[in-house]
């Protein structure tokens, strides 16, 4: 059980590695609300899937013992709590977030039926939102949709998240809130005013080969690179490769597409890494998973464990020497990390805690990630992106991301 309480925000939270077990969740959830020393203003809670049988009796805890109305939740195989990553297991997540001078907009939505994020509560603010956290039901939605609408309205502003996990049956991936299971494709949560969120995105890449312009492409295929075939492109650069580095590209080669041009020297920040889905053998082309353009900068990336732990604690000490002191955060970790990728547990939560502290957190292993990369969100695979719940009065560096 761990707390932090900074001026009148605070924030509680909990790991349990196990099945559901009421007496168990009572006290954890009385522990939580007691630390926090006054009512949580929202509940983020993941949970496996064999919970679901169970979530009646979750929520009521959480109401009855826990003083809180507003919870919003997520199946998950993977939960993150501090120093701890339990992956494959039973198990819950809770953090608790007491924010008395900030307004929390859950909002939920589907195709069928239209959310505006810029809705009328916002234009009535003086100033725009902190940040949003979203959730969404892979089987549903991708969240492009929604990630285009907040891009259009509100560049700048952080939407962190992911899409959901569990176990191998279509119901074993579910949303809910305090009114029960969310059938609808999507949750979200808005903050606005009394704090500040700050994103910190590690996308697990290191670039290959040199940065060069796209000179062909259509839909999610890259034709030419730089005036040459793609795939010819993509051959050239890896056969620049140490021996030893050939090795560890083999299947762990992506595509980072420029979010920004207006940058002198590009670094892995400024790519987003899409996925290389297949290639035109006879005409050289490569396809990703996402479109690219005529004229976007185009550089390939490797991901490896060395490489990946060395983004992470980058982006998180880049975030510590700009003055990032986070009271609470929520981490969204890619399905393709932990023990799949590190060969040793708890890497990401133990070097998130070695260079933050004791910071009271929760999160899940998602099916995709939402981080903000040069001030527009998208979708990730593989990535660690997380929402860090900053004072308002809290002196950032502008060179923080």
């Amino acid at each position: 059980m761990t707390v932090q309480s900074i001026q009148e925000n605070a924030t509680s939270s909990c790991l349990i590695t196990s099945s559901f077990n009421a007496s168990d969740l009572t006290d954890a959830v009385k522990a939580c609300r007691e630390k926090l020393n006054g009512k949580p203003d929202l509940a983020v809670v993941f949970v496996s899937s064999d919970y679901r049988p169970h979530l009646k009796e979750l929520i009521e805890i959480l109401q009855i013992d826990g003083h809180t109305t507003k919870i919003i939740g997520a199946s998950a195989d993977g939960l993150y709590g501090v120093t701890t990553e339990h992956e494959n297991a039973s198990g819950v997540s809770m953090l608790f977030l007491k924010l008395p001078q900030t307004v929390i907009h859950p909002q939920n939505g589907s195709h069928n039926h239209a959310v505006h994020f810029p809705d009328r509560a916002i234009a009535k603010m003086d100033a725009p939102p902190a940040g949003w956290i979203i959730l969404g039901n892979p089987l549903q939605t991708d969240l492009s949709s929604q990630l285009r609408e907040l891009n259009s309205h509100f560049p700048t502003i952080p939407v962190i998240g992911g899409l959901v996990r569990g176990g191998p049956e279509n119901d074993d991936l579910f949303l809910f809130t305090e009114d029960g299971i969310c059938r609808e494709d999507f949750l979200s949560v808005r903050f606005h005013g009394g704090l500040k969120i700050h994103p910190l995105i590690s996308q697990g890449c290191r670039p290959i080969g040199d940065p060069l312009v796209v000179t062909g492409a259509s839909h999610n295929q890259i034709i030419s690179i730089g005036r040459k075939e793609a795939l010819k492109v993509l051959e050239e650069t890896f056969d620049t490769l140490p021996n030893h580095e050939r090795r560890k590209a083999q299947g762990n080669v992506f595509a980072g597409l420029a979010a920004t041009e207006n940058v002198d020297n590009f670094e892995t920040g400024h790519f987003v890494i899409r996925h290389i889905v297949g290639a035109d053998l006879a005409e050289g082309r490569l396809m990703l998973d996402s479109p690219a353009r005529v004229g976007q900068t185009l550089q390939f990336q490797i991901r490896e464990s060395e490489g990946a732990s060395q983004d992470l604690r980058s982006a998180c000490q880049q975030s510590v020497d700009s003055g990032v002191d986070p009271f609470g955060a929520m981490i969204f970790g890619g399905h393709g990390r932990g023990r799949c990728l590190f060969e040793i547990e708890n890497h990401d939560a133990g070097l998130f805690h070695e260079l933050f502290g004791e910071v009271p957190l929760t999160g899940m292993f998602a099916n995709g990630e939402i981080g903000p990369i040069a001030g527009r969100n998208f979708r990730h695979d593989h990535s660690f992106c997380a929402a860090l719940f900053l004072n308002p009065d809290q002196d950032i560096s502008p060179d923080s991301p």
